[in-house]
């Protein structure tokens, strides 16, 4: 039997539970109904049983909080300005950002971009540590879980998938993603 969550949902590979938390942090409703099948000791639940939340958004419309979204295109077309542009909204909102840049010079690249776009720097924390996902996704929940924080950039994406990972396998990538979903509330 696998090891199940407070909220008796199973944990995956990482520890976490399936609602993307570790167990001592799930918030969750017990499920009334969960029942094991024979199938790699996968369990179901009945749609009745999940609570529908309010999706908060970080740019109305396009990019929700506590969600995955990507930034995808043609190198050069803008991704990172509108990241930074997204940041910079979210933190003159009074809210904390994390900025990890494998690319950009901090001083003189990524501080600059957040200035021109009006950030307020002191709510801006920048990684300075290597992260590989999904290696790392249960460290990251927990640094944005204690940080509060409202947005993680990852800039650019590929730059933190493991080596073991073809990022050319559309499959490969959105299992990463899928275990990195972890994001802050």
């Amino acid at each position: 039997m696998s090891e199940r969550c407070n909220c008796g949902r199973p944990l995956d590979h990482n520890g976490m539970c399936e609602c993307r938390w570790l167990p001592e942090h799930c918030d969750c409703q017990p499920l009334r109904s969960s029942k094991p099948s024979v199938v790699r000791n996968l369990s179901t639940t009945s749609a009745a049983d999940i609570h529908p939340i309010p999706i908060e958004w970080l740019w109305s419309g396009y990019v929700p909080r506590a969600m995955v979204s990507i930034l995808g295109g043609f190198p050069g077309v803008g991704k990172s300005t509108v990241g930074y542009d997204l940041a910079a909204r979210t933190s003159r909102k009074g809210r904390l950002v994390v900025v990890a840049t494998a690319e950009d010079h901090l001083a003189a690249v990524v501080r600059p971009r957040l200035e021109a776009a009006g950030a307020d720097l002191n709510l801006v924390r920048i990684v300075l540590g290597d992260i590989t996902l999904a290696e790392n996704a249960a460290m990251v929940t927990l640094m944005v879980r204690e940080l509060d924080a409202a947005m993680v950039m990852l800039d650019p994406l590929v730059a933190f998938i493991g080596d073991d990972v073809n990022t050319h396998r559309d499959h490969q990538v959105r299992r990463v993603l899928a275990r990195s979903r972890s994001s802050p509330r």
